[in-house]
């Protein structure tokens, strides 16, 4: 009775995992049938494989530097919407990404805005260069930036014109002046007490050099050592191969023994036509005076390239050193093309305290010099510099010299100069008409007050004069 029951019951199980299997496989055909959507991780309706950002949400794809990455999710460190790898100052927000002197670092992050080897931080004027970080007034205010009134711009001047008096005094007490002017020349007052001694002396020395029919220093027939002997009053002439010249003679009257001593070597000439001979001018030179084996005058030129043209080839490039204790002149002409120049030339003392010189550009309208015109001249500016004070030429004078006579109005339009004192502008200078003739140079100051600028260059001509009148005279 029991065996019909359980047949019945397996068949009926049979049949219902028979139904189930179809079901799933059914399933199973229906599912794997259809394509599998792409992933979007970011639901930004961009898939994941053509998103440059998957993982941040960024409907615009923007991506600032192409590199296939999205500004989103591109490293900005600072927030400022820009991008690490083009933000100038990754850590410090600043959108507008200013850099003042285009040195790729911004101008919120920069260490040493100005270069002066003072960081910002501890800088009393960043964005002017002031390494001595000098204070006068002690405000916190470096004098480089600090502004000023009118009475102390005033004072500025004088007191750097007195600065380069006191230069002037250091030169005219310098070992220079003193051997070549007092002890070797014998210059007071005017007159030159040795000049028949070293006429005396200059003349023997022309009997024992060698004689040449050329007109030109060949430094092959002259080297050699030449030497004045006391005793007779004579020179003996060594000849050597060493090219090199070298004089020994007293250094004044008075001197018993050969302790000056001139050396003259590495030089070098060009052949080069001024007017319608050629002359032969060096190229390369080097010259010392010692006294005591101490230098007293150094000379040194290189560099020089004459002009090509025909008639007038006189030099267009050469660096100049002329050592005279205890200052230096430096003269640089560079030639930026046949018609652009520029030159640069600076005196100042062995502790770089006195500094004067002058810098100049000027272009021409032909490389023709022997018949250059001032219409020939398009641009010319200079600065002239002395320690702290500063007169400089922004433009404007060749201009003016294309107006044959031109009025005091035309040169006030046309040229643009100023006084500045440590770099800082504290005046104009302008043209008046004074009584008859007469041309007054004005400084015209920030409050619109000028000042005839005799009341500053007349009294530093005279103390000038002063200073030099045991020499020359009156």
């Amino acid at each position: 009775m029991n065996s019909p029951t359980l047949h019945v019951t397996k068949s009926v199980f049979r049949s219902v995992l028979l139904v189930v299997t179809i079901i799933a496989l059914s399933i199973f055909v229906s599912c794997t049938s259809e394509e599998d959507p792409l992933p979007d991780t970011d639901n930004d309706g961009i898939v994941d494989e053509e998103d440059n950002c998957p993982l941040v949400k960024n409907e615009d794809q923007k991506d600032s530097d192409g590199d296939g990455i999205g500004d989103v999710c591109e490293e900005d460190s600072d927030g400022d919407g820009v991008i690490d790898e083009l933000d100038n100052c990754p850590l410090v927000s600043n959108p507008d990404q200013e850099d003042e002197d285009g040195d790729g670092i911004g101008d919120v992050c920069e260490e040493d805005t100005d270069g002066d080897g003072v960081v910002d931080d501890n800088d009393n004027c960043p964005e002017i260069a002031n390494a001595d970080q000098e204070d006068t007034d002690g405000d916190g205010i470096g004098d480089a930036c600090d502004p000023t009134t009118v009475a102390q711009d005033k004072a500025n001047i004088e007191l750097a014109l007195d600065a380069t008096l006191d230069c002037i005094r250091t030169f005219e007490n310098g070992l220079a002046i003193e051997t070549v002017l007092t002890d070797f020349l014998g210059i007071s007052n005017g007159d030159t007490l040795n000049l028949d001694w070293v006429e005396t002396l200059t003349s023997g020395l022309s009997e024992v050099a060698p004689t040449t029919e050329e007109s030109r220093f060949d430094i092959d027939v002259f080297e050699g050592t030449y030497i004045y002997n006391h005793g007779d009053g004579t020179w003996t002439f060594t000849e050597n191969q060493s090219g090199t010249v070298i004089v020994e003679f007293p250094s004044s009257p008075d001197e018993t023994s050969n302790n000056g001593k001139i050396t003259l070597g590495n030089y070098s000439d060009q052949e080069v036509t001024i007017g319608s001979d050629p002359i032969y001018l060096p190229s390369t030179v080097d010259v010392s005076l010692e006294v005591d084996n101490i230098e007293v005058i150094a000379v040194s030129l290189e560099g020089v390239k004459y002009a090509t043209n025909e008639g007038f080839q006189i030099p267009v490039e050469l660096n100049l050193f002329v050592y005279v204790n205890p200052y230096s002149l430096l003269i640089n002409l560079d030639q930026a093309s046949s018609t652009e120049y520029s030159l640069d030339l600076d005196f100042s003392d062995d502790s770089d305290l006195c500094s004067t010189g002058i810098h100049v550009e000027a272009e021409l309208a032909t490389d023709d010099f022997e018949n250059i015109t001032e219409q020939d001249i398009l641009e010319l500016t200079f600065a002239l510099y002395s320690n702290d004070l500063t007169i400089q030429s922004l433009g404007g004078i060749a201009e003016v010299l294309q107006i044959t006579d031109p009025t005091v109005t035309q040169i006030n339009a046309f040229v643009d100069m100023e006084v500045l004192y440590r770099d800082l502008k504290i005046a104009d200078m302008v043209l008046e008409e004074g009584a008859g003739e007469e041309v007054m140079v004005l400084l015209k100051f920030k409050d619109d007050s000028t000042e005839d600028s005799a009341n500053y260059y007349e009294d530093f001509i005279n103390e000038l004069e002063t200073l030099f009148q045991s020499y020359f005279g009156v």
